[in-house]
């Protein structure tokens, strides 16, 4: 099942039709980044393309002056300063995040961004540097790695890249600059919010509970799950008509719950985590606890 929500639509625009995310360049990047980026001083990264030369974009990985400004820090691989809005593309499906990119301390760092119900986390990514005409991003409490270039104004591509025993895990990775598109309340789109007694179910057939909290507000969806495998506290997306979607991305994993309500106020969907099999999930309403009686 798939929704057509605004991330994903633009997900299938952005992500699906990128050509450039696996060739050759992107993949000996990506065996550099199989080690733990954070043992490497961004100031004395290898300023080579993959094929031996000195661009002219190794340029950018020179010290800033103390008190230069932000415009005036070179960024490699098309990075800007500001939000990007971000997406992870794997099994035709795509896990929408915020990436924001900052100057601190004269260096370029980056944050993952994570809308809640309650809030948002925001994930620092220290080391930020160049190789060749491309960025690796070391993300938090991780050995993964974004590794990312300029496709385009304001357009990057590239993959997250996990090690996997001797061949390191990837997933296509695209993102646009800006704010995200406002979001359009529709009178046909069914309500979420609540909290909903779920029970998903594996590929082989096992299954677990877990509960999902939702708050939405128009068109607009942010939710919790808790379960026996962990709990996810920051996650947002859309409610349309068609059904709802929300994600996150916190480095270490990418997630995407859909789902349907059905007329009989039940809840149906599918859960994606990463390139591992999909599960199936149904959820029924939790009735809120009636006041005592005076």
């Amino acid at each position: 099942m798939k929704v057509t929500s605004p991330y994903l639509l633009a997900a299938a625009i952005l992500g699906l039709g990128l050509t450039g995310c696996d060739t050759p360049n992107s993949r000996k990047e990506a065996a550099q980044t199989s080690a733990p980026a954070a043992t490497t001083n961004p100031a004395s990264a290898p300023a080579t393309s993959t094929d031996g030369s000195t661009p002219a974009t190794a340029k950018t990985s020179a010290a800033a002056p103390p008190d230069a400004k932000p415009s005036d820090v070179a960024l490699p691989a098309g990075l800007k300063t500001g939000r990007w809005q971000a997406f992870l593309v794997a099994q035709q499906h795509a896990v929408h995040f915020v990436f924001e990119v900052a100057v601190e301390n004269n260096k370029a760092v980056g944050y993952l961004v994570n809308e809640g119900p309650d809030g948002q986390e925001r994930l620092r990514c220290d080391h930020v540097r160049p190789i060749g005409d491309s960025a690796i991003i070391s993300l938090p409490g991780t050995d993964a790695t974004l590794v990312v270039r300029a496709n385009g104004t304001d357009h990057l591509a590239g993959a997250w890249v996990k090690p996997d025993g001797k061949k390191p895990s990837r997933m296509a990775f695209s993102a646009v600059y800006g704010e995200q598109s406002p979001l359009r309340p529709d009178a046909a789109t069914p309500g979420f919010a609540g909290t909903w007694r779920a029970t998903f179910r594996a590929g082989n057939g096992k299954t677990y509970p877990a509960t999902m909290v939702f708050r939405q507000t128009g068109a607009r969806l942010a939710g919790t799950l808790a379960g026996p495998g962990g709990t996810y506290r920051y996650l947002s997306g859309a409610a349309l008509p068609s059904g709802m979607g929300i994600s996150s991305f916190d480095g270490r994993h990418a997630v995407l719950f859909q789902g349907k309500k059905l007329p009989n106020g039940t809840l149906e969907g599918s859960f994606y985590s990463g390139k591992s099999a999909p599960e199936t999930w149904t959820a029924v309403p939790v009735a809120p606890a009636s006041s005592p009686q005076k």
